[in-house]
């Protein structure tokens, strides 16, 4: 088991820990290099940003840097741009999740020669778009009213953007602008691509793309895979988006990464500006991307709902009203890592109270919707119980004097017990942490579960509603209660 950075370990931590043993024995496999695991991060802002910021980064340093777990993929990544507000915007740049990663963007067309000109659509929008794209939206939406309120949206919040698929409409000719592409790209600092203990290259790697597929059109998108130090073509392969059948597919373009550790490599699904015979045709439309490495087991963090201010209302709700998508995101999951060498394990991280719902009663009713809203989708997609699991908390604890947080220093305790009390029968391969017991306020105030000699405060400010998300892994917050969950679990 992992040595613990922040603290030796204590054996009463494990009384921090209740319900399923699954998650012991998939986080012990994943570390132990016999299987590999994917995380999925669900809550408020503490979830994740797109950079270095909650428990979707502490997961990965975790794991990746601290137990030494290799990475076998990136996150699965929503495609094109998500902000109705920004919708010009590149999204992520290096540093996605501190994994070396970027998701490029670009969502407007190349505008000289051959009339193309075009803007990728977003399809929840539904703004002009084209019988067979009309088709997809209703396959894959329960709702989209409301997505312009960006506070209150009943879809997804990838990552703290709305999860809004792109879209081409049909007979509309797309290629992306010269110098940016939709693509996801990663630099020497990802272990992507290399193996880390040697430095050696050349590795086998694969990007997916989940995509529209339609009952009519002649639509196309072209898969590309580049070593984009040297301006070198790995692979390419052309996909058809007419299937016969309104929904969803998978394309993989398999492709060796640059012999060179010290090129970057990029995976587009927009034909990365390569000319007419890579121009993306429609109908087309794209909803998830990643990049793997063949023949690894190791782990993944991806984040499915991660949006500020939101309680467990907000966030059952997005996952609720957006079946396909939920349902899209498990399935690709389960079936990268089995492509991978894995068994298709995933276990569902989810943090959220701080953000006070009315009663206690409320967390654990919409925990309980969201366990069995999980758990039906991962049926949906050919997995079994034994190969999903769940570690489920309510937000870390604050002081008296933090303010907002006041009242969840009051109300903090009852939701506590009564997400104990849930986990202790609820079944189902659940486990609940009660992180307080983890950490208590005042070692979150020192740094330390002594109290007295740690290296500083692990929250981020007075109101402490976050913790820090320096890249000093003595004060990071996340780290810390990351790292001692995954103690606790494990042991």
């Amino acid at each position: 088991m992992p040595n613990n950075p922040f603290l030796s370990f204590d054996p009463s931590a494990t009384s921090a820990v209740t319900g399923s043993p699954l998650a012991r024995t998939f986080l012990r496999d994943c570390i132990a290099g016999t299987d590999s695991l994917d995380i999925v991060t669900i809550g408020d802002s503490n979830a994740c940003s797109p950079a270095a910021y909650g428990y979707t980064q502490g997961l990965n340093r975790a794991l990746g840097y601290s137990c030494g777990v290799p990475l076998y993929a990136s996150p699965l990544l929503s495609c094109g741009p998500h902000n109705p507000d920004t919708p010009n915007t590149a999204q992520w740049d290096t540093g996605l999740y501190t994994t070396g990663l970027a998701l490029k963007v670009s969502p407007n067309g190349y505008a000289s020669g051959g009339g193309l000109g075009t803007t990728l659509k977003k399809l929840v929008v539904g703004s002009s778009l084209s019988a067979e794209l009309i088709s997809l939206q209703n396959f894959l939406y329960t709702t989209t009213a409301g997505y312009e309120v960006d506070a209150t949206t009943p879809l997804l919040k990838v990552a703290n953007y709305q999860w809004m698929p792109v879209c081409v409409n049909t007979g509309d000719t797309w290629r992306s602008d010269f110098g940016q592409t939709n693509s996801i790209f990663f630099d020497q600092t990802s272990t992507l691509g290399k193996v880390v203990s040697s430095g050696l290259g050349s590795q086998p790697m694969a990007g997916r793309i989940i995509y529209g597929t339609f009952a009519t059109g002649s639509g196309e998108f072209h898969l590309t895979a580049r070593d984009t130090t040297a301006s070198a073509l790995l692979n390419s392969a052309e996909v058809l988006t007419n299937t016969g059948s309104v929904g969803y597919s998978t394309a993989q373009l398999n492709f060796t990464s640059p012999s060179d550790v010290t090129h970057s490599t990029s995976f587009a699904w927009d034909g990365a500006n390569q000319g007419p015979s890579k121009d993306t045709i429609g109908p087309a439309c794209f909803l998830w991307a990643s990049v793997c490495k063949l023949a690894t087991k190791g782990y993944s963090v991806s984040n499915l709902v991660g949006y500020g201010g939101s309680d467990t209302n907000m966030i059952s709700d997005s996952l609720v009203n957006s079946t396909q998508g939920t349902r899209s995101f498990l399935g690709e999951l389960k079936n990268r890592q089995i492509a991978c060498g894995g068994s298709g394990r995933v276990l569902v991280w989810i943090n959220a109270g701080i953000n006070l719902e009315s009663f206690p009663s409320t967390w654990v009713a919409n925990m309980t919707l969201m366990v069995n809203h999980i758990r039906d989708q991962w049926s949906a997609v050919g997995g079994n119980g034994s190969s999903i699991s769940f570690v489920i908390s309510v937000s870390h604890p604050v002081t008296q004097s933090s303010a907002p947080g006041t009242a969840w220093f009051t109300e903090r305790p009852a939701f506590a017990q009564a997400a104990w009390d849930w986990g202790t029968r609820i079944g189902g391969g659940v486990t609940v942490i009660d992180l307080a017991t983890l950490y208590p306020p005042r070692a979150m105030l020192t740094g330390d579960l002594t109290g007295n000699r740690g290296s500083g405060t692990l929250y981020d400010s007075a109101s402490q509603l976050h913790l820090r998300s320096t890249v000093d892994t003595a004060t990071n917050g996340y780290d810390a209660m990351t790292f001692a969950a995954i103690n606790a679990i494990t042991h």
